[in-house]
């Protein structure tokens, strides 16, 4: 019964995602696409799955991400993956799914725009050989620095709180190249 309940909620979950994604996406659909990449330090706070110890991970992640923006929105699709060794010899690794929404505050500039959102996601938490699936739900905020047409970098923190029963909370602080067709 339990493996049942994960897996409606992953259903539902994945059709709230693709729900915002398309709701938002087509609705600035006529404006600027973009694929992009992320590098950020990724900050974890959870339990040893074994022994229940607390303990605070810190590594850089990398991220891709891709979808559209207009001169108040965007919206976007990203896919993160984190691969540590812990000092006490277990190994971490996670792979995060996130669909963001974020509003760009109008202010009177051409080259940057600050911005805050909400993310919703998945995520696939595995110290050692304890794994953990469950969603992920947050908030976002940055600066859009715009160089030119095509090219967008972003500076962000992002904040993420977990339904996974040994993982907290995450914390990211990064930066993101984005390339707009």
């Amino acid at each position: 019964m339990e493996k049942r309940y994960f897996s409606v909620k992953k259903v539902v979950l994945g059709a709230i995602m693709a729900a915002m994604l398309f709701a938002s996406s087509s609705a600035i659909a006529a404006e600027n696409g973009f694929v992009g990449v992320e590098v950020k330090y990724h900050g974890i706070e959870a339990q040893d799955p074994g022994t229940r110890k607390s303990f605070d991970d810190d590594t850089a992640a990398l991220g891709l991400r891709i979808g559209a923006q207009n001169e108040d929105f965007r919206v976007s699709l990203m896919y993160d993956v984190v691969d540590d060794s812990e000092e006490n010899g277990g190994d971490i690794s996670q792979y995060l799914i996130l669909a963001s929404l974020d509003y760009k505050i109008p202010i009177d500039s051409q080259s940057f725009h600050p911005f805050f959102g909400v993310c919703l996601g998945y995520s696939e938490y595995k110290f050692d050989s304890h794994s953990e699936d469950d969603s992920v739900y947050g908030a976002e905020a940055g600066l859009i620095f715009t160089l030119n047409q095509k090219i967008d970098i972003d500076l962000f923190g992002r904040y993420l709180w977990s339904n996974h029963d040994t993982v907290d909370d995450y914390a990211q602080v990064g930066a993101g190249l984005n390339y707009k067709f």
